[in-house]
């Protein structure tokens, strides 16, 4: 057997993706197989071409109803016979696929056409393929029923359910490890092939164990998308979230080939943000179609948004998690989370929707940590049903295990968020990936292209230096007991009762940056967190500490390097009468010694149109190039004070925030030509 003519000659493929292979030959061979492959890798294809192979009819397990109906029409378009059977259908269909799914269990070759019709229809095929809910197994008669078909194959889709262990746990999986031994084998035995794009070493551990899946092969073929940037942006509120949506979300949709522009997917963690994001969002964006998605809508009104969505006869969509498992839209450009998830898998999953045509997507969260609050509730509401007098012992305990595991997972997701490495590589970490080791940096999410363009205090904004020296200062003197708020009322020299009473006014720190606005400070404190000079100490309650290199920048022993988004460093020369050469302090002054002036980095910009325009030109032409998002070639800030500042020179250019040696290098000749032609 040629599985390269097979795949190419029944489903239509040119050649295998990674890991295919391997797990199909497993298959084929009746041996059990565990593959762990990223979103748009192929899991599909490593049960239907065994399937087609193999004598008798593959039951295919999923939790995805909708993505059932997309495979099994996508199956027939190919001539081949499959059905699927769930809530969804009509008591028309549900009759006939029932009378197929008889005719199979008496021994009979049931016939599918490619609507489904009933055998004897024209262009029929055999059934090989029968898609099912784990919740169907509940069903009696059914059991009965399937337990009489010859089955070649038992395929469990979205296997990480199976794992209490796992992001998306779901009791009714649980039961597939006796499924097997009920099951009428075709052939010898009937093979076991489980599959998921999100599962830890531990998950895969139990999901081999709960499947009884002995001797199994384990085709793990990575979790890395390398065209995926990931991002996270600190929000103080709802408004600041709808500012970076609405930005975010305009440059998504004017990407694309050609007509077809990007999609973009919003996640929100309740039915009620999900119908209030999506009403500012088509405020903001009227030609473009926005749906949402909830549990809450009828059957008929989620398969018409989610094919509205999939037809590109919508743009956005604003949805729960109940939407998009399985979605298969290739032009999502941009996925967002409007709230936190509940764990890394989740977001990993979810955030896996973007770039699945192999181009260039981007993952953006919109952190804010009372966001936490949200997921805190769904895992209390989970332990509140512990107290049911009606639960036996052992599922009291399980539950009460399912609890601490749900908020050990948002603890990670929430040091995901705070994080100050290389985002990609921490996500490969998490998975256990081997490929971690080698990625240092993936030069795509926000931390890398921080750490590359990020801004010397010292060389461009000496007061905004002293500023970041006095905040630090705070920190360390405050000794990891307070978080963000408190200490920004201390730099600020808040007159609060508590503060007060606490004794807090007595710090030296009291009041240093009492001229700059409150919500500065906090951005300053941000700042300083995301450049890695603090970090944060708690996770039910996010206090401030200070690390080994803030204590270096604050003593003066290394520059403060702060990363992109922290206002604007002013260009030489161009500081506000407010903090002139002559009243700026040295950045080697006493951090602990005067206030420090307001008016650092806060000027508005005032720039020429037409050169911003020309530079945004570069940007695209250069992004489109390299095939990278836009932001990872300059984010905008940099575009406005290159329009602004128009350096003569590559010196006067590596000042500027955003330019970092390795781009000065790579851009700095063709910038300086184009600037100068303005």
């Amino acid at each position: 057997m040629h599985l390269q003519e097979e795949l190419k000659s029944r489903l239509g493929h040119a050649g295998f993706r990674p890991g295919q292979r391997e797990l199909i030959e497993s298959v084929l061979a009746g041996r059990d197989a565990l593959g762990v492959m990223p979103t748009g890798g192929g899991k599909s294809l490593c049960y239907q071409l065994p399937a087609l192979l193999k004598p008798g009819v593959a039951v295919v397990i999923s939790p995805l109803i909708a993505l059932m109906k997309d495979q099994v029409d996508a199956l027939r378009a190919k001539g081949i016979g499959a059905e699927f059977y769930n809530s969804s259908l009509t008591e028309e269909d549900r009759r006939r696929v029932w009378q197929t799914l008889q005719a199979a269990a008496a021994g009979n070759s049931p016939l599918i056409s490619k609507d489904g019709a009933s055998q004897g229809s024209a262009d029929t095929k055999p059934l090989k393929l029968l898609y099912i809910a784990p919740e169907r197994m509940q069903a009696e008669g059914f059991m009965n029923l399937l337990t009489r078909i010859p089955v070649s194959l038992l395929a469990i889709d979205e296997a990480h359910c199976i794992s209490q262990w796992g992001h998306d746990f779901r009791p009714d999986y649980r039961k597939l490890g006796a499924l097997r031994s009920l099951l009428k084998p075709a052939g010898e035995r009937v093979p076991v092939i489980a599959l998921t794009a999100t599962a830890t070493q531990e998950v895969q551990g139990d999901i081999v164990e709960r499947l009884k899946m002995d001797d199994a092969a384990r085709i793990i073929t990575g979790f890395r998308r390398p065209n995926l940037s990931f991002e996270v942006r600190k929000a103080t509120g709802r408004e600041d979230k709808f500012r970076y949506l609405r930005e975010l979300i305009g440059q998504a949709l004017e990407v694309g080939d050609g007509e077809k522009s990007g999609s973009a997917v919003v996640y929100c963690s309740t039915r009620k943000n999900v119908e209030r994001v999506a009403e500012e969002l088509k405020k903001a964006f009227r030609k473009a179609r926005v749906g949402f998605y909830h549990a809450g809508l009828s059957d008929e009104d989620r398969a018409e948004v989610q094919d509205d969505f999939l037809s590109d006869r919508s743009k956005i969509m604003v949805a729960t998690n109940a939407f998009g498992m399985g979605i298969d839209k290739p032009t999502v450009r941009l996925v967002s989370h409007f709230d936190i998830p509940g764990s890394v898998e989740a977001y990993y999953q979810e955030a896996g929707r973007a770039g699945r045509d192999g181009k260039p997507g981007r993952c953006v969260l919109l952190f804010n940590h009372s966001d936490v609050a949200t997921q805190e509730f769904f895992i209390d509401q989970l332990e509140s049903s512990n107290g049911d007098d009606s639960e036996s012992e052992s599922a009291a305990d399980a539950t009460a295990l399912r609890v601490r595991t749900q908020r050990t997972m948002l603890k990670q997701l929430v040091r995901y968020a705070y994080a100050t490495e290389c985002r990609q590589r921490m996500l490969l970490d998490y998975f256990g990936d081997i490929e971690a080791k080698e990625v240092e940096s993936c030069g795509a999410c926000d931390r890398c292209v921080r750490a590359e363009g990020g801004a010397t205090s010292e060389e461009a904004d000496p007061a905004l230096a002293l500023a970041s020296r006095q905040a630090l200062s705070a920190v360390a003197r405050l000794n990891s007991r307070f978080g963000r708020s408190r200490i920004s009322e201390v730099l600020k020299g808040s007159k609060s009762a508590a503060l007060i009473e606490a004794g807090l006014n007595q710090q030296k720190t009291y009041g240093l940056l009492s001229a700059w606005p409150m919500e500065r400070v906090r951005k300053l404190l941000d700042a300083l967190t995301e450049a890695g000079l603090l970090r944060v100490a708690g996770i039910d309650y996010p206090l401030l500490e200070i690390t080994p290199e803030g204590v270096r920048a604050m003593k003066g022993e290394e520059p403060v390097r702060l990363g992109l988004g922290f206002g604007r460093v002013p260009a030489k020369g161009s500081y506000s009468s407010s903090s002139s050469s002559a009243s700026r302090p040295s950045a080697s002054s006493d951090p602990e010694s005067s206030p420090a002036g307001a008016s650092v980095g806060e000027e508005p910009m005032s720039v020429d149109s037409g050169l911003l325009l020309k530079l945004k030109t570069f940007r695209r032409d250069e992004a489109q190039r390299k095939k990278v998002p836009a932001y990872v070639i300059f984010p905008d800030k940099t575009l406005m004070a290159l329009a602004e500042s128009c350096p003569s020179d590559l010196d006067a250019m590596a000042i500027i925030p955003g330019i970092g040696p390795k781009k000065l290098a790579t851009y700095g000749e063709a910038l300086l030509e184009l600037l100068g032609s303005r």
